[in-house]
């Protein structure tokens, strides 16, 4: 079974800000150089993005209200900004007729994402060993054909928000939120937080080339000046596209089977 995200980001910034490796600059595929020079067209999966108003009582209350105009200030923002930086982008958003007529799309979207944390827990247990290579997999085959990417962005996103009582609680001791994977604690002494996670993904190998971790930043999820903020800061992290005279499908690495020609039926782990 998937971890929550509230789970996944917030060990993610335990990590980060407990080794200080977010200063470092974002994580790069030992062949990023090479593989970056051959990206022009990217396409942006929909983003996953979580809410909670965390209660005097401890539960996680779900913020529905927030996570569709979230999702669309993210996409919008990722697509503007990267278009700036000379690729060519094609969202897919969850709610295209697409998805709607092709139901495979969104087991396959739901392995990513699963495959996803885990080869980040994978990361943020062994950071300091080795090189940075990670894949999940030929699953995203199917969305880079679609869109005829040569990469993809994934985007992940956690708002917190404090109630009024746990806001009281705060006044004597900060809110420990607990980190079950890491056997830590994360201390939020906001009254609201978000989190965000940027990956972009070779669309042929399923090779995950940068990632875009950020600590959690004191704003509301909801506040979209601040939010479209960080997302803008997060994919202008991404280096520019490097300009080429004609498109050419990326190439394998060393002993990587080659990009099949028909995407298998998705399984979901």
């Amino acid at each position: 079974m998937r971890r929550p995200l509230l789970q996944v980001l917030l060990s993610t910034v335990a990590v980060m800000a407990s080794s200080g490796c977010a200063s470092w600059g974002p994580p790069r595929h030992p062949d990023f150089k090479n593989r970056h020079a051959q990206l022009q067209a990217l396409a942006i999966l929909p983003p996953h993005i979580e809410a909670y108003r965390i209660t005097f009582t401890g539960s996680n209350e779900i913020l529905y209200d927030l996570l569709p105009q979230a999702s669309h200030w993210a996409v919008e923002e990722l697509e503007a900004t990267l278009a700036k930086r000379g690729y060519a982008m094609t969202p897919l958003e969850a709610d295209d007729q697409r998805f709607s007529d092709r139901p495979e799309l969104k087991a396959s979207l739901h392995t990513i994402q699963g495959l996803f944390d885990k080869r980040m827990e994978e990361y943020r247990q062994r950071w300091l060993k080795g090189r940075f290579v990670y894949s999940v997999g030929s699953e995203v085959n199917v969305f880079a054909d679609l869109a005829d990417a040569d990469a993809l962005v994934l985007l992940r996103c956690l708002g917190i928000r404090k109630s009024a009582g746990e806001m009281t609680k705060d006044f004597m001791k900060s809110v420990l939120i607990g980190v079950a994977s890491l056997g830590s604690v994360m201390m939020i002494p906001y009254q609201a937080a978000t989190v965000i996670q940027l990956a972009v993904i070779d669309g042929n190998t399923g090779d995950i080339l940068w990632y875009y971790p950020t600590d959690a930043a004191p704003f509301d999820i909801g506040n979209e000046q601040l939010f479209r903020h960080a997302i803008r800061k997060a994919a202008k992290a991404f280096p520019k596209a490097t300009s080429l005279k004609a498109k050419a499908p990326l190439s394998s690495p060393a002993g990587a089977p080659a990009r099949p020609s028909a995407v298998p039926v998705p399984t979901v782990p």
